[in-house]
């Protein structure tokens, strides 16, 4: 969802301070939480994800929380230098901008600010993603050349694939060029992947001619 800037933290550190901020959002304490840190409050557009009953009434504090274009680091700061002696680790992610990443605070100050590119932000923490990419590099080229026709078929009628723009880069890559009128008809999910495939079809054998994409591959 454009604008919205989906954030994963994960709290430790000094018991008391730990359950005194699990207090907090459990209780959903709006002053203390207007005054401390907005977004984990419910009932907003943006705010916390989670029922704040369904959080753990012990160990660390695992919560989800949405808001708007990108992480709130001058709020999380202030967060952090309220609870000195608690660990803060912050992944964020948001498509409409391109923003992936990570932050973390340590005794009340920014410790780590990681970004990272939308494939390889993915790779790291979405299994789904990893196993797709582990999948496409252990895949021999002549079962992958089988199986890619049906995956791309798949993003092309339910357009439900998370990451469809960027299976349909990471299949491209793989395909060798006198493979790729296969997919002459295919309908692309992105500009960029069109782009390119027109690019290396039209190679020296097909100079004159441009793949119309406007019916689906015939299985």
């Amino acid at each position: 969802m454009a604008n919205v800037c989906f954030c994963y933290m994960t709290i430790n550190g000094n018991a008391e301070q730990l359950d005194d901020l699990r207090k907090k959002i459990r209780d959903q304490d709006k002053k203390s939480l207007d005054e401390l840190f907005t977004w984990f409050l419910v009932g907003n557009y943006y705010g916390l994800v989670q029922d704040p009953q369904e959080i753990a009434e012990s160990g660390e504090l695992c919560l989800e929380f949405t808001c708007k274009w990108s992480p709130p680091e001058t709020e999380l700061e202030s967060l952090a230098e309220a609870y000195p002696e608690l660990t803060f680790e912050v992944r964020y992610e948001e498509s409409g901008c391109e923003l992936y990443g990570t932050l973390s605070y340590a005794e009340g100050s920014l410790t780590s600010d990681v970004s990272y590119e939308e494939d390889i932000y993915l790779e790291k923490f979405d299994e789904e993603y990893a196993e797709f990419i582990q999948n496409l590099d252990d895949t021999p080229y002549d079962k992958f050349l089988e199986e890619v026709l049906k995956d791309l078929e798949g993003i092309e009628e339910a357009d439900t694939c998370r990451y469809a723009h960027l299976a349909e880069e990471k299949y491209l890559a793989k395909m060798k060029d006198e493979d790729l009128p296969l997919l002459i008809n295919y309908r692309w999910q992105y500009g960029h992947n069109k782009t390119e495939y027109e690019r290396r079809l039209k190679g020296p054998q097909h100079a004159e001619t441009s793949p119309t994409c406007q019916q689906p591959i015939p299985f």
